[in-house]
């Protein structure tokens, strides 16, 4: 709290020499317009608009997200067509899935995530927007997930003195300030600061939820054409882990007629387990405007951290039907404790030359690039056990999570890929995108599963791929464009088979056909189907326990409609449903919905010399189904209401959000090999801000 408390005054001294310099700001316009093109061109490395773009694409402004309450990534998507936030929260990472699978994670177009128990959650706070692109995408950044991209934009100087501060209070202890302040000098130099600093608790007992996040970042426009951004940023979390693993049998499945276990059961040690970490950032982002049809455009980013993680959890897994010890009672069960220390450094930059060219009615748009990425990152861990009574927990006697780490688990690996793009654009009505990308990646190192050995891949291992793009897209008139696209990608594994035969890379490749309606400014309508195919899946060896081949294929197909309008009488509403079905040889989807769906609305009314927006939502994510040899798992479908009161006078602004308003009690997910985690109870958060 004093850390809080000292930054709330360092940051409210800083606006008092902004509101001096407002003449040499850009216009609103102008800074809008340009937002949305730098979004559209980093997310595809397109200058076609949004409506043009053969494949499905969603914004989300951050003025939108945070009026739905979004205190993580994860929630950032609850109310956007195939996107699958959980109903749980997961203070270790953003469980996300895109069309049914877990998505690339990028930030200003370069990888942000890549190994698990050595990144910290990003925040969203940091960020301008988030912008989804549905389905495979290697062409555009190498190598990625089938189901998508998830990219973070971070907030940079928009040349403009303004800001704002705010301090929130709200379920579990929190209490938090908020500072996001712009400043300009001329008008070609600006600089902007933002910052998080929370305490807080957590719907589970012990874990707190404590943040510092500063961002400062600086832009410079020394000549017409010329950007330059340079970009930082400290974040250091204080929490642990949220989710407690609880067994199946016990939770949503009955016990021998023993009452439900409590849902936020917390079984490890107060004041010992945790998930402590902190990233460091720095990067820059430049473009050069040549002539009238050339442009030039760098990005880099060297990020390092590290990650403190001690935990404990109940073994479900070695009988998740039967998961207590036979001794007739159905009440003891093995207690594992886990304890590691992680980093991760990461080296990723991108630069690229695009061309306007003109022949007769056809303009092409080309594009040249390449990108490269390095990654290291290691853990070190170690385990133990004891066997507790899981109904009368003797707190005192459970052991913390062990000090000595004698396993050690670590991988490296060098991305370098070569890309060109062709977007030809004919009589002005018709569009056609054709991308082909080369990448080579050499990977060291190991595939260790969290409770067993590390296996060691021999020497380097390098894989190559070459993916492509094509897309097509005509406006008809009225707005309405129909869509046609193929995307391709490529995700190479780590590990080994229990013959030494390293892994190759999963391939993936997708048809999709859609039509896009864009009657004016305010409605964006989008209706997308799709198939996508995918090999060399990782599925249980059958002669070996515990080991993995790959003979997995996944399908998946169907459909998604989103619409967003802003209605005659200030109404704001979004729509979004999504259908999907899953086939394929042991085609395994824990936690993937078939049917996901929302609505969004909000109402501004002017009340006397201020103004109120009321808005709510609704999302619902359907039954998940779960399976291995043991059991077939369904879990029920969840409907979860959100609320918003939001009023408005001058420079002040109070505001109040409740997420799951009506405290439904329900599991966000169970899965079949043995465990289940409990929907997010209702979080209010009260706000009160100032525009500087």
């Amino acid at each position: 709290m004093q850390r809080i408390i000292c930054l709330a005054a360092a940051i409210i001294a800083l606006p008092s020499t902004a509101s001096a310099q407002a003449q040499g700001a850009t216009s609103d316009d102008d800074i809008e317009v340009r937002g949305r093109r730098d979004a559209i061109t980093t997310l595809t490395r397109s200058t076609l608009p949004i409506v043009d773009v053969p494949q499905s694409i969603t914004v989300i402004p951050a003025e939108t997200y945070l009026l739905q309450g979004a205190i993580s990534v994860a929630d950032t998507v609850r109310y956007v067509a195939g996107a699958q936030g959980a109903a749980s929260r997961d203070t270790r990472f953003d469980p996300v899935k895109i069309r049914g699978v877990d998505p690339s994670l990028l930030r200003d177009g370069m990888h942000d995530h890549y190994a698990f128990f050595v990144n910290i959650t990003p925040d969203p706070y940091a960020f301008s927007q988030v912008e989804l692109l549905r389905g495979p995408a290697s062409m555009l950044f190498g190598r990625g997930s089938i189901g998508g991209v998830v990219n973070l934009t971070s907030k940079s100087p928009q040349l403009q003195d303004r800001g704002e501060v705010q301090w929130i209070s709200g379920s579990f202890g929190r209490g938090e300030l908020l500072a996001d302040v712009e400043t300009v000098t001329g008008a070609t130099l600006g600089t902007r600061l933002v910052v998080r600093a929370r305490g807080a608790g957590s719907y589970a007992p012990h874990v707190p939820d404590d943040r510092l996040l500063v961002a400062p970042s600086l832009a410079w426009r020394p000549a017409a054409g010329t950007d330059i951004a340079l970009l930082a940023s400290y974040q250091h979390d204080r929490t642990g882990s949220i989710s407690n693993f609880l067994p199946v049998i016990g939770t949503m499945r009955d016990n021998h007629g023993r009452a439900p276990l409590p849902r936020f059961l917390f079984l490890g040690v107060p004041g010992d387990d945790r998930y402590d970490g902190t990233a460091r950032q720095i990067g820059a982002i430049a473009s050069q405007r040549l002539g009238d049809a050339g442009r030039l455009a760098l990005r880099a980013r060297y990020t390092s951290g590290e990650v403190e993680y001690r935990t404990h959890y109940p073994d479900s897994y070695a009988r998740p039907t039967d998961p207590y010890l036979p001794d007739g009672t159905w009440r003891r069960i093995p207690l594992d404790a886990y304890g590691s220390h992680g980093g991760i450094q990461v080296l990723a930059g991108d630069a690229n030359l695009g061309w306007r060219l003109a022949t007769g009615p056809v303009t092409h748009q080309l594009l040249a690039g390449a990108d490269y990425g390095w990654h290291a990152a290691y853990r070190r861990f170690g385990l133990s056990r004891q066997v507790i009574d899981l109904y009368a927990v003797d707190r005192a006697a459970i052991r913390p999570a062990p000090r000595r780490r004698p396993q050690r688990y670590a991988e490296s690996d060098r991305q370098l890929g070569a890309y060109a793009q062709d977007e030809l654009r004919l009589w002005d009505r018709a569009s056609l995108v054709v991308g082909v990308r080369h990448d080579r990646v050499s990977t060291e190192g190991a595939a260790a599963r969290h409770d067993g050995p590390v296996t060691t891949a021999p020497g380097t291992r390098v894989d190559r791929a070459t993916t492509l793009r094509v897309g097509a897209s005509a406006d008809l008139g009225g707005g309405v464009t129909p869509y046609l696209s193929y995307n391709e990608s490529f995700e190479p594994l780590p590990g080994v088979t229990a013959t030494g035969t390293p892994f190759v890379p999963k391939t993936g490749h997708q048809h999709e056909a859609g039509i896009k309606w864009q009657p004016d400014a305010a409605t964006l309508v989008t209706l997308a189907a799709f198939r996508i195919a995918e090999d060399h899946r990782l599925v249980p060896d059958p002669h070996v326990p515990d080991e993995q081949v790959q003979a997995g294929t996944m399908l998946i197909h169907g459909g998604e409609i989103e619409a967003r309008r802003t209605l005659p009488g200030d109404y704001e509403l979004s729509v979004a449903y999504a259908v999907n079905h899953f086939t394929g040889r042991d085609a395994t989807f824990d936690a993937a919905a078939r049917h996901l769906a929302s609505l969004w609305l909000t109402k501004t009314i002017a009340a006397g010399p201020g103004t109120w927006r009321l808005g709510g939502g609704v999302h619902y994510i359907g039954e998940q189904v779960s399976r291995n040899a043991s059991w077939t798992l369904v879990t029920p479908a969840n409907t979860l209401v959100d609320a918003l009161s939001d009023y408005r006078i001058d420079r002040w602004r109070i505001a109040v959000n409740a997420t799951n308003l009506f405290d439904r009690r329900s599991y966000a997910n169970c899965l079949a090999r043995g465990d289940c985690f409990a929907a997010a109870p209702r979080n209010v958060m009260v706000s009160l801000g100032v525009a500087l």
